[in-house]
């Protein structure tokens, strides 16, 4: 008993100073970490003393009355009531953080900063103009041009461009007027100087040699005359009639007022005070007021209130089809007074079917109004016979109510209940963004009337957007915060024709968050179990270590500059141990004990010694020490040193499995590259799923927005350079080509040419790397199988992961005979431009074009995808290469154009010539 209390007492005392020791240490770091603030804060007072003697004093004075409430609130409330009171509080402003941040659009610090982005913008540009208008009247007029009004030589281009600029700000603000616009002080100003300049335009008249032109009829013949005379031979040729020159240094005046408050609005007040207030009012040019009423003018769109089933008010815009009765340009616009349950416009009140038109859901921080300049895809959807129907979510712009998830959806449907109670019955759904929230609710909800539906760039959920774009705090304070949104669900439950839109590198939506991945993940669950791959947990938390281990170790070797091997592993033995035990050849890899600390210290007693460094050595146990990327981070000086001959054949194999294996144009690399193992092994699981589904890219995007081709065999080349540059592209006789090209295809035929291509690339990658791994093995295998050889054992053991991945991968496609051929590449017509423009002749290399191995299972001939996914669930995927925000090029729209002719929809709908 008696040494079993002195055992217990030991222990104990043991213990007692051990908790002893890391309470100072929790202390100590404490105390530096309160010396640091208050040296921060020092810092603050210095370079900035009138501020902090403001904001101190405030957040003291903050704090102070929080506390006396809350002292208040406890007499009131008690003290547990009080503690409830104050955690419902924090809960609303955490409410409040989140909707400031998912959306930022409902919030008018973010719509002042939209307007101030197109005040800047559009004063500048109408400055121009309007200064090559103001030059024209001086030519005329022969005065002289005020400084600051002239830009440049007036042309009768720029003098037409000045008249065109004054016309749409006439129309706009009569537009403004008849939507009851309040107009501020400025713009009540600027809207009477363009209508004094406009009435003046519109009654000038020029005395040609038999009688007198209206001035715009004559500068339109100007423009168009073949023989192109300068404007100051043309105006003393031909000059303004006496009543209009009698009045025009007058409109002259008017435009110097114009120019001046336009240049005002581009430049930056001094003060803060006089930029803070100019941030907050409503801008003189570029409101979202003006941005509508270009709207309407532009297309000729009608304005509409629609009401939710909880009595909100939605601002929506209508613009028919230029195949419609309303014709774009016309001018026409409804009042603003409109509601559902008055009389509509004839173009949404006639009888019987009212044609395709789309709904379009907006980003979250996307006003209708701004689509007035950003207008490419009204123009794409006007293109292809389609009517749009633009609003704003509640809470942002003049829609009333609050933004959350479940509102959107809510507004969608009120959208949809609008059009339906109407006579629409052809609906396309355009989700863009967040928008997919409201895109896919409708789709789910109207299987009726939606016909199609476009999940542009959206995500699965809004909780795996935040946590892998912010981290997994985020995912956390939206759950705390109550907002949820699963798109993955209403996605699969919609039975229209389907399209999703996304970019591989979306750096907003992570390729780990993106819809297509869920919805892959949800198909292959679907799938029976012959027909889908499955890796292991074991397999997969593998290879994402294998990766981890080489991204450090060829990080280690290519690292710059000196190391300090001051660590050990647990393992090894200490560092005076291992000197006493070394032997008199063996080299030292870092600070030997009877050495100064300066440097590092490294003796080899020879050439076959280069390897027989620290690992050789064993623990106190008798066990090897584990090489990990802990394990290269301790030990940087000899990796180098060891590795150094053998990284560049390292690096080539790892480029051929990264930069070409990809899963819908994500490369390995990407997906695995800079992750922690839980992100790593998810990202795994996901490019697994995503191509099985949906395939691999010929062509991919590079680290720098370049174009390269993945090597793959059976690339064909008339379907990368329409993908990539459209049916356009090229001379003459190659547009033609390509055009007869796209209106052969099909989706089906793109999605199993990307099928195809995932199983030969997957062929392609394992063979190249295959050949590299023999190469590797031949030189390190030697070195491994001796006991000191663990860096080289180890290397090779994650190489092999590697290829037993590949190998899964390609023995899965062997077996379900997914289809397609090997190398055997269709060779391009010899007109045929690459895809960066250049001609091609036999000697480019752009694609890689190899013969079908004798042991390849690609020499046999295309048959059908296999396995036949469910369509109807899975939809198809159309790939971007603009990122988030960007603009879809030529190709990218015409990819889409075919979808939208497969569906049916637009002007491809068998009574789309009725409708219309």
């Amino acid at each position: 008993l008696a040494p079993r209390i002195s055992l217990s007492c030991f222990l104990c005392v043991r213990r007692g100073r051990q908790q002893r020791g890391s309470m100072a240490q929790f202390f100590q770091k404490c105390f530096h970490s309160l010396r640091q603030c208050c040296r921060r804060f020092a810092a603050c007072v210095q370079g900035s003393p009138v501020f902090c003697l403001i904001i101190t004093p405030t957040i003291f004075l903050v704090l102070w009355l929080i506390a006396i409430f809350n002292i208040c609130l406890a007499r009131l409330l008690t003290a547990p009531g009080a503690i409830v009171f104050n955690l419902c509080v924090v809960w609303l402003l955490l409410r409040l953080v989140v909707r400031v941040l998912v959306f930022p659009g409902s919030i008018i610090l973010w719509r002042r900063n939209t307007e101030a982005s197109y005040r800047a913008e559009m004063s500048k540009q109408f400055t121009v103009h309007l200064g090559q208008l103001h030059g024209f009247l001086a030519e005329c007029t022969g005065k002289p041009q005020v400084a600051g009004a002239s830009m440049g030589i007036p042309t009768i281009e720029g003098t037409l461009l000045g008249l065109m600029v004054v016309e749409g700000l006439a129309k706009n603000f009569r537009v403004q007027q008849r939507d009851q616009v309040k107009f501020t002080k400025d713009q009540t100003l600027v809207r009477q100087l363009v209508q004094g300049v406009d009435l003046w335009l519109k009654a000038a008249k020029v005395a040609d040699r038999r009688s007198e032109i209206p001035l715009n009829d004559w500068l339109q013949r100007q423009s168009q005359s073949v023989v192109k005379v300068p404007l100051r031979h043309a105006v003393s040729s031909t000059p303004l009639a006496e009543d209009a020159k009698a009045e025009a240094g007058a409109c002259m005046e008017r435009l110097e007022q114009l120019i001046a408050i336009l240049n005002d609005l581009q430049q930056q007040p001094d003060d803060c005070c006089s930029s803070t207030r100019r941030f907050l009012q409503v801008p003189t040019v570029g409101s979202l007021h003006q941005l509508r009423a270009e709207l309407m003018v532009r297309y000729s769109g009608e304005q509409y209130w629609v009401k939710t089933s909880s009595g909100r008010k939605l601002d929506a815009v209508f613009i028919a089809s230029t195949h419609g009765e309303s014709k774009a340009g016309t001018g026409a616009t409804a009042s603003s007074d409109h509601t559902e349950d008055e009389a509509l416009k004839p173009s949404l009140d006639m009888a019987g079917n009212r044609g395709p038109v789309v709904v379009w859901c907006n980003p979250n921080a996307g006003y209708y109004e701004t689509m007035a300049y950003e207008s490419h895809w009204l123009d794409f959807y006007l293109s292809q016979g389609c009517g749009i129907f633009l609003f704003n979510y509640s809470g942002f712009g003049r829609s009333e109510g609050h933004p959350t998830p479940g509102a959107l959806g809510a507004d969608g449907e009120a959208v949809v209940g609008f059009l339906r109670r109407h006579g629409f019955t052809d609906i396309l759904v355009h989700g863009r963004s967040i928008g997919g929230i409201a895109a896919c609710r409708i789709a789910a909800a109207n299987p009726d009337i939606v016909k199609m539906l476009v999940a542009d760039r959206t995500f699965s959920t809004l909780g795996k957007a935040a946590q892998y774009t912010f981290g997994d705090w985020a995912r956390k304070g939206l759950t705390l915060s109550a907002t949820w949104a699963d798109n993955v669900s209403n996605y699969s439950q919609a039975r229209c024709y389907k399209v999703m839109l996304c970019d591989p590198k979306d750096a907003t939506i992570p390729d780990l968050a993106a819809l297509r991945t869920a919805v892959a993940k949800q198909v292959l669950r679907q799938a029976m179990p012959c027909e889908r791959l499955v890796l292991e947990e074991e397999k997969v938390q593998k290879l994402a270590e294998a990766w981890a281990f080489f991204e450090t170790l060829v990080s280690v070797c290519e690292g710059d500059g000196a190391c300090c091997d001051s660590k050990q592993c647990g393992n090894c033995f200490p560092r005076p141990m291992l000197e006493s035990k070394r032997s008199a050849r063996q080299p030292v890899v870092g600070k030997p004990a009877s050495e100064s600390s300066e440097g590092i210290s490294l003796e080899i007693g020879g050439e076959e010694d280069t390897h027989r460094l620290v690992p050789g050595q064993k623990s106190r146990d008798g066990k090897r020490c584990v090489v990990n990327t802990q394990w290269l981070l301790d030990h940087i000086a000899f990796v180098r040193l060891t590795m150094a001959p053998h990284v560049d054949a390292l690096r080539q194999a790892l480029d051929v499995v990264g930069t070409q294996f990809n899963a819908g144009g994500l490369t390995l690399d990407d997906a695995l590259g800079g992750r922690s193992e839980a992100e790593a092994c998810e990202a795994l699981r996901c490019f697994v799923a995503n191509i099985q589904v949906w395939g691999s890219l010929g062509t991919l995007t590079g680290p720098s927005g370049e174009l390269r081709s993945s090597g793959f065999p059976g690339i064909d080349m008339d379907t990368e350079v329409f993908l990539i540059k459209g049916a356009s592209s090229g001379t003459a006789a190659q547009a033609r080509r390509m055009a007869r090209f796209a209106a052969e295809q099909t989706p089906d035929k793109l999605d199993d040419y990307h099928r195809r291509l995932a199983r030969s690339g997957v062929a392609h990658v394992r063979r190249e790397f295959r050949q590299h791994l023999a190469t590797l093995r031949r030189i390190l295998e030697p070195d491994a199988q001796q006991e000191d050889g663990q860096l080289h054992s180890a290397l090779l053991g994650h190489l092999g992961e590697v290829e037993n991945f590949l190998t899964s991968i390609y023995r899965f496609f062997k077996c379900v005979d997914v289809g397609g051929v090997d190398a055997a590449v269709i060779p391009p017509p010899p007109d045929m431009p690459d895809l960066l423009g250049n001609s091609r002749t036999r000697s480019s290399n752009s694609f890689t074009t190899e013969s079908p191995s004798d042991d390849s299972e690609e020499s046999r001939g295309q048959v059908p995808s296999k396995p036949a996914f469910e369509r109807a669930v899975a939809g198809y995927v159309a790939t971007l290469r603009c990122g988030h925000n960007g603009v879809l090029n030529e190709g990218e729209l015409q990819h889409l154009a075919i979808h939208v002719r497969a569906a049916k929809f637009g002007k491809y709908a068998d009574n789309f010539s009725a409708s219309v």
